[in-house]
């Protein structure tokens, strides 16, 4: 039923909605925004995305959260977010936690809300091996820092997992 749903949405709905499964949900508008422009390879604009995100209100797909000026988007139901997630090709969904990883690195200096670990997450999940590389290795040592020891060696791990022997070379 739900996949349903959204295989009838207009593409700049669905695009709108696949941008805000990968970021896990649209509570970050700016961000929602930025990537929705990345992927549709031209300037949406911000009137067309918002427009969008109504629309995905209305049918209840996305429900609004926070604060009028600061309003951002969730999920209504988690089990969409997964079903739109998990619907996606495997190159869709890379090149979005690519869109993603890129725009929240472009935060991380004003944001202090953004993280080595979202953007690890996000660019683990790309086809960028340089950027998964660097911000897994900064998300170990941010771990590592905090005592979160648990956390640091799920990142080494992952850092293991890299197909490239001279970059785990010096692990």
């Amino acid at each position: 039923l739900v996949i349903a749903r959204v295989d009838r949405l207009p593409d700049a709905t669905r695009c709108v909605l696949q941008a805000a499964a990968v970021i896990g949900s649209a509570e970050r508008r700016a961000l929602l925004r930025r990537c929705v422009v990345a992927l549709a390879g031209h300037d949406s604009g911000r009137a067309e995305v918002d427009a969008e995100l109504e629309r995905l209100c209305a049918l209840g797909l996305l429900a609004r959260a926070g604060a009028e000026m600061h309003a951002g988007y969730v999920f209504g139901d988690p089990l969409v977010r997964d079903v739109v997630y998990a619907g996606m090709s495997v190159v869709t969904r890379a090149r979005l936690h690519e869109i993603v990883g890129h725009a929240l690195e472009r935060a991380l200096r004003g944001d202090p809300s953004v993280t080595p670990d979202m953007l690890a997450v996000h660019f683990g999940r790309s086809t960028d091996a340089a950027k998964r590389l660097q911000w897994t290795r900064a998300a170990a040592a941010r771990a590592e820092a905090t005592y979160a020891t648990t956390h640091a060696i799920d990142h080494l791990g992952h850092l293991l997992e890299i197909d490239d022997e001279p970059a785990r070379a010096d692990l």
